[in-house]
């Protein structure tokens, strides 16, 4: 089961809409329900929704994925193994599949989020490198290339050469262009190193000393402009 909050900044036409969706891909099924509110301020929710389309790939959700969604109402979830993301436009009712830009390693961590400008974002790590992709109207466009190595090594005293290093993407923030990142050796458990926040606008790098990782994101221009009648 997966939930979806979604509210007036995300350009649904109302408050907030919780969504719920039951997703199995193995059997080409997902059932959705949404509780939506009202002009009167009340909540009610919406009837279910059963999708069965012929074209969706099997695989799953990475269950440590939260969705990403994009202004409009439109959903993405990675797929794990299938190398897609699964969308889902809440005003046309309708699911689809994305194929991602292909990969070369075998280990390879991949996370969704948005460019200042709105775009779904594919940021991929091989070893020490990232690249970030925008999904445009005209298809996958590769956005920048990051080597990490030297950045990694002057932060965590322990990095060794990326033939044996790995990184793991922790959390993406969808409205301030940020990664957080661990590195860890090949099939050790994944807690090896700090926590790294890795902005991609900037591609600057700075530990994190927080833990469990939070990731709390505020605008505050727009809360400054709110409150500058007060003032």
């Amino acid at each position: 089961m997966k939930w979806v909050l979604l509210t007036a900044a995300d350009g649904i036409g109302c408050s907030f809409m919780l969504l719920v969706a039951d997703v199995r891909l193995y059997n080409k099924s997902i059932t959705l329900q949404i509780a939506e509110s009202s002009e009167a301020g009340g909540t009610s929710w919406g009837p279910l929704i059963i999708n069965r389309p012929n074209r969706v790939s099997s695989g799953w959700i990475q269950d440590d994925r939260e969705a990403v969604v994009l202004h409009g109402g439109i959903i993405n979830w990675l797929l794990s193994h299938v190398n897609k993301i699964l969308t889902y436009d809440i005003h046309a009712e309708r699911l689809r599949t994305t194929k991602t830009p292909p990969t070369q390693g075998k280990h390879t961590q991949r996370i969704l989020g948005t460019s200042s400008d709105g775009w779904l974002r594919l940021v991929i790590a091989e070893g020490f490198m990232i690249t970030t992709w925008l999904s445009l109207s005209s298809g996958w466009t590769r956005e920048s290339v990051i080597d990490t190595e030297h950045k990694l090594q002057s932060l965590h005293p322990y990095i060794s050469p990326p033939t044996c290093m790995e990184i793991e993407f922790d959390r993406s923030g969808e409205t301030s262009g940020v990664v957080l990142l661990r590195a860890y050796r090949h099939g050790q458990h994944r807690c090896l190193g700090p926590l790294i926040l890795l902005d991609l606008e900037t591609k600057e790098m700075r530990r994190q000393n927080s833990y469990p990782s939070l990731l709390f994101e505020l605008d505050l221009l727009q809360l400054l402009q709110k409150m500058k009648p007060f003032l």
